[in-house]
């Protein structure tokens, strides 16, 4: 993964692992529903716990794959909502996803200062968890 320079201007394909995943989420922070996700694959990478908190980050790790989804066609309105979501701990990176059969380039959220744990992230433990605390605190 690296660190894009300057993004483009216009649409971009983001790739989602954490909560993001969450449709009522991710909803409340766009202003609404997202047609435009599919099935995707980050090989190369572990989603860990980040230290401190209930988010994860991205870890690379030779025998990792982390599913998520491919978020299609974000133009820059929506991108800025999601960066004020994520806040100054994430930046965006590009990265190479698997979906539909194709490699496609994407770019994803990732810690600048946490620390990953070393421990998993669990979707379904933060969504059973945290989740409607978290859409109550975007809207």
């Amino acid at each position: 993964m690296s660190r894009p320079q300057d993004l483009p201007a216009s649409f971009i394909n983001l790739f989602l692992y954490g909560t993001l995943l969450d449709n009522r989420l991710r909803a409340a922070i766009i202003g609404r529903a997202w047609p435009d996700c599919i099935p995707a694959t980050l090989r190369g990478f572990r989603r860990e716990r980040v230290a401190g908190t209930r988010y994860p980050t991205l870890r690379p790790h030779s025998q990792g794959r982390v599913d998520g989804l491919l978020m299609t066609h974000v133009d820059p309105k929506t991108r800025a909502r999601l960066a004020a979501y994520e806040g100054t701990a994430y930046r965006l990176k590009s990265c190479l996803v698997f979906a539909s059969g194709m490699s496609i380039n994407a770019y994803s959220y990732v810690t600048t200062i946490g620390r990953a744990t070393g421990e998993d992230w669990h979707f379904e433990d933060w969504q059973r968890r945290h989740c409607d605390r978290d859409i109550r605190s975007v809207r």
